[in-house]
């Protein structure tokens, strides 16, 4: 693998949300795993967004869908609220990743080299609603009644900045909900502490969430809370919202497969919480995770497809 002076500026060690100027240089271990983030107009190696897109959207390697409960928001929550029970089937957290993605439009790639030109592995996280909620009038936009709010949240895994030692195995296993690394108790606290609401879509410390350990790792680091009302969720596309983009730091050759093997097996961890502002709240938490490690390379498959996602038993309130 190589590694290009630029990257020393924009290293992220398994997610950094920093600024440029906020990134500490680091030399990674053969298993470490460095990040570039794409942004809304380029790519992470500075290509084009959309060749970014579409490659993970048709050439991904592996990708996966971990459903999650969630309710009819075209609805008035009070006819179809949590309270009820009642779900709609088709909310999800979505990943796709790519191993040999091309660095020929990038405007920072290396120069092929005597083992040829230079590639990189790329991946994207999506929040999905469901497509029953997808306008048909050609905007491709959500149904949402203006009573329902979403939070959504994640976890900075930047291990490298923290200095939090390396990125825990049993999470490259992990089936889904996480229960790998947190309690059941810990677990059930989050999900009653996520509110969707404006002024309380927020990340709280709990005592019974341990903060040493492989749990302390993940969760104990830097938690992110975006908060979307009925007006913001109306304009995701096709009814889904991207909330991670990232390509590997470290370029390689076609068919070296260890930055994939890596990369595919990174469980990430987000949680989703949905509520209209009168009910109880629908929230559920998801270790994100393309592939199993040490899978035996590039799947080359479609994990969703195969509907192994209905495996994944999501932990619900």
């Amino acid at each position: 693998m190589y590694i290009t002076p630029h990257t020393a500026l924009r290293l992220l060690h398994v997610l950094a949300i920093t600024s440029i100027s906020d990134i500490i240089p680091t030399v990674l271990a053969d298993n470490g795993v460095a990040l570039l983030q794409a942004t809304e107009e380029e790519g992470p190696w500075h290509e084009p967004r959309l060749e970014f897109d579409m490659f993970l959207a048709n050439r991904a390697n592996a990708t996966r869908e971990f459903p999650i409960p969630g309710p009819n928001i075209s609805a008035p929550g009070s006819s179809s609220g949590p309270q009820t029970g009642s779900t709609t089937d088709g909310w999800s957290w979505s990943i796709a990743v790519a191993a040999d993605m091309p660095l020929d439009n990038s405007s920072i790639a290396p120069k092929p080299n005597s083992e040829g030109p230079f590639y990189y592995t790329g991946l994207k996280v999506n929040f999905n609603a469901p497509p029953s909620l997808v306008t048909s009038n050609g905007g491709k936009n959500l149904t949402v009644d203006d009573d329902w709010e979403i939070c959504l949240y994640a976890w900075d895994l930047n291990f490298g900045q923290h200095d939090l030692g390396e990125y825990p195995d049993k999470l490259r296993s992990d089936d889904g909900t996480c229960a790998s690394v947190l309690t059941e108790e810990c677990i059930a606290d989050m999900k009653r502490a996520a509110r969707p609401n404006q002024s309380q879509c927020s990340c709280q410390e709990l005592p019974s969430c341990k903060t040493d350990g492989d749990a302390g790792k993940v969760f104990g680091n830097n938690c992110y809370a975006s908060y979307y009302n009925a007006s913001s969720i109306r304009r995701w596309s096709e009814g889904k919202h991207e909330m991670w983009a990232f390509g590997d730091a470290m370029v390689h050759h076609l068919g070296d497969n260890k930055a994939y093997d890596n990369f595919s097996s990174l469980a990430w961890p987000v949680m989703a919480s949905i509520g209209d502002g009168k009910n109880d709240v629908m929230a559920s938490l998801s270790c994100v995770r393309a592939a199993d490690v040490n899978s035996g390379g590039r799947l080359g498959i479609s994990w969703a497809t195969l509907g192994m996602g209905l495996a994944v038993c999501m932990l619900m309130l």
